[in-house]
C-alpha cells in the first residue's frame, strides 16, 4: 500500500533506534508522527475503558447476585483507574486532560439496530463497539467477555511497545482484563449452564461478536503499518483479529453457541 505521508529524517532515525531494540521514554520532540500515533492509542485506550465503565453502571443492580455486582462494580472502578494512569501519561504533553474528560458524554450511546462499521460515531476516541448499548445480564457478560479478550490481545501487543512509558502500564492493565474477560465467560457459562438457557446468550452473541470484531481495525490500515514500523504494535490487523476469532469461537463451542456473523472485515478507513 502506498503511503499518503513522507516520514522526516527524525522519525527514521527514531526507526532506526527500535530495530536495535531500544527503547523510548519519554515523548520525543524531534518526532511528529511517533508523538501522534502514541496519543493516538492512548487516547482510543483510556475513552474506551471510560465508555465502558460509564455503560456498566446502571446495570450493577442486574447481578443476579451480590458477588455479581460487587465484581461488576469493582470492574467498572478499575477501567477508571486505568483511565486515570493513561491520561497521567498525556498530561505529559502539557494537555488538559480535566478539560478533556469534562467534555465528553461518555455514557452517550446510538440506537441498538445501528451499524456503524469503521465509521466514527463519537469526537471521543473510544472504539465503535462502545457506541452500542446494553440491555440485558447477558448482554453484560457477552460484551465483556468479548470486549476484554480482544483488550487482552491488544494490550499483549503493547507489553512489547517501543514507548516504555505505556509499556510498563500495560502489564498492570492486562491483569486486569484477563480478569473482567473470565467474569464475562463465567456470566456466560452460569446462564447457559445453569439456568439450561443458552438463547439469551446465543441472541447476545450475535449481535455483539461483529460489533467488537471491528475494534480490531480494517485489514487495510493506512496505520497499521506505521504503528508496526514504530514498534508500537508487531502484528497486522487481520492476524490479530484471527487470533481473537479463534479463541471466542474456541468458548462459544464449550457452551453449545454458534457464531453466526459474517465477519466481513470494511477496508475504507484509517485505524
Amino acid at each position: 500500500m502506498s503511503q499518503p505521508y513522507e516520514l522526516t529524517a527524525s522519525d527514521e532515525q527514531l526507526i532506526k533506534l527500535m530495530e536495535r531494540g531500544e527503547k523510548i521514554e519519554s515523548f520525543p520532540a524531534d518526532s511528529r508522527k511517533y508523538i501522534e500515533l502514541v496519543t493516538g492509542i492512548l487516547f482510543q485506550f483510556a475513552d474506551s475503558e471510560m465508555a465502558g465503565a460509564a455503560g456498566y453502571t446502571r446495570f450493577i443492580n442486574l447481578g443476579p447476585t451480590i458477588d455479581d455486582r460487587r465484581t461488576l462494580a469493582s470492574i467498572a472502578a478499575e477501567k477508571m483507574s486505568m483511565v486515570q494512569s493513561t491520561y497521567d501519561l498525556l498530561r505529559e504533553l502539557g494537555l488538559n486532560m480535566d478539560k478533556y474528560f469534562s467534555s465528553h458524554c461518555w455514557e452517550a450511546r446510538i440506537q441498538r439496530k445501528a451499524t456503524l462499521g469503521f465509521r466514527r460515531a463519537a469526537s471521543d476516541r473510544r472504539l465503535n463497539a462502545l457506541m452500542y448499548p446494553l440491555e440485558s445480564w447477558a448482554d453484560v457478560a457477552v460484551f465483556t467477555y468479548l470486549m476484554a479478550s480482544m483488550a487482552c490481545l491488544q494490550l499483549e501487543e503493547f507489553a512489547g511497545s517501543s514507548f516504555l512509558p505505556w509499556s510498563e502500564l500495560v502489564a498492570g492493565f492486562l491483569e486486569m482484563e484477563r480478569t473482567h474477560a473470565k467474569f464475562g465467560q463465567n456470566q456466560m457459562e452460569k446462564i447457559v449452564k445453569q439456568e439450561g438457557d443458552s438463547q439469551p446468550v446465543q441472541l447476545s452473541m450475535d449481535y455483539w461478536f461483529e460489533r467488537v470484531l471491528t475494534s480490531f481495525g480494517p485489514a487495510q490500515s493506512m496505520n497499521n503499518e506505521l504503528y508496526r514500523r514504530f514498534k508500537l504494535k508487531s502484528k497486522q490487523n487481520e492476524a490479530l483479529a484471527k487470533d481473537w476469532q479463534e479463541q471466542v469461537v474456541a468458548t462459544c463451542n464449550s457452551l453449545g453457541l454458534k457464531i453466526t456473523a459474517t465477519g466481513a472485515r470494511d477496508a475504507t478507513t484509517c485505524h
